[in-house]
């Protein structure tokens, strides 16, 4: 099943503004204004006051591996009920965690960003329209406090704006919880919630990230029961709860694996992945990666040898069923052990 992309990023983005502070379950469910005002309680004064102000904005930023990126949610109140009108998408490169060692420089990188955000949002209901940011796995790789720095940088220059900005608005996302929602928004996308009770009917999602990768599946309860803690996220829809498994690869995502693929063929004056005459520095999470000009032609049984490496896929899944102190269901365990 192929699901457009900015499908997936509507949902997530909504998701994520909805529930910031998701817990072990969560429910979907339609938006209504409530929830909108819930979290500032001065607009709903404001939305009856003129025709204008019947739209409600909302503004979410994503900061991920490869760039950040900014949605600009417009909804229109129908009743008790929001229609999404629209959402405009702007990105820029590079993201935040290319800016390691200068979080200020970090944080300034966002305005073109929040420069659209000013014009899309009236200036009379900026001061009611919630801003937040969610990193993902690029912040997680950076070492020791840079994240930190980042983060504090970025909330410090997002309040200098006329948005409303909360306490926990700006924050990285973990692995298990970027799963989660994923899994969750492909299958409300397929329909698949509706399919009835269990697992049979939903399919499972893997969202290949920059610095990450997130797997997420709904296990039988007897797989479930099994588990150890920490490794099943229980999210209630249509009624039913799933029980799913959620687990995020950190460092096996796109770029970072490319990092990974150049390390493990340091040694090989012809980096059997590259073509000839190729040479390249490469930075990722801090770090540079460096390859010489390649004289002799590619070879792609040394490179799957190299890959494999880099991968660890030499790796016992041992007992029990583990594999890089992960825990794999069943399910899962024959693919991984193969």
């Amino acid at each position: 099943f192929v699901v457009p992309r900015t499908q997936l990023l509507v949902i997530m983005m909504m998701i994520v503004f909805l529930f910031p502070d998701i817990g072990p379950v969560r429910e979907l469910r339609s938006l209504t204004v409530d929830q909108i005002h819930g979290s500032h309680p001065q607009s709903s004064s404001q939305h009856s006051s003129s025709s204008s102000s019947s739209y409600i904005y909302n503004i979410v930023l994503d900061a991920g591996s490869t760039g950040s990126r900014i949605h600009i949610f417009k909804f229109r109140e129908e009743g008790s009920q929001l229609q999404l009108l629209s959402d405009g998408f702007h990105q820029l490169k590079p993201g935040l965690s290319a800016f390691p060692d200068d979080p200020q420089k970090a944080a300034e990188s966002l305005k073109p960003l929040m420069e659209e955000a000013l014009k899309a949002v009236p200036q009379s209901q900026q001061a009611s329209t919630s801003l937040s940011l969610k990193a993902t796995a690029g912040l997680r790789l950076l070492p020791g406090s840079k994240a930190d720095d980042i983060l504090a940088a970025v909330r410090k220059y997002l309040a200098t704006y006329p948005f409303q900005l909360k306490g926990d608005a700006v924050g990285i996302m973990d692995g298990a919880h970027e799963g989660a929602f994923a899994w969750l928004t492909l299958n409300y996308l397929l329909g698949r919630l509706d399919k009835g009770p269990g697992p049979a009917g939903t399919v499972a999602a893997i969202d290949l990230g920059g610095g990450s990768v997130q797997e997420a599946f709904a296990l039988p309860e007897s797989e479930a029961t099994a588990a150890p803690a920490g490794y099943v996220t229980q999210l209630k829809a249509g009624g039913t709860t799933y029980s799913v498994y959620v687990h995020s690869y950190l460092g096996y995502g796109l770029m970072a694996a490319r990092a990974k693929v150049i390390e493990a063929g340091r040694d090989d004056p012809n980096h059997p992945c590259f073509a000839k005459g190729s040479s390249l520095k490469y930075t990722y999470a801090g770090k540079e990666y460096a390859i010489g000009e390649v004289v002799e032609a590619g070879d792609f049984k040394k490179c799957a040898a190299i890959t494999y490496k880099a991968l660890e896929h030499d790796k016992d899944c041992g007992q029990p069923k583990v594999k890089n102190e992960c825990y794999d269901p069943d399910l899962l365990l024959e693919l991984q052990c193969d």
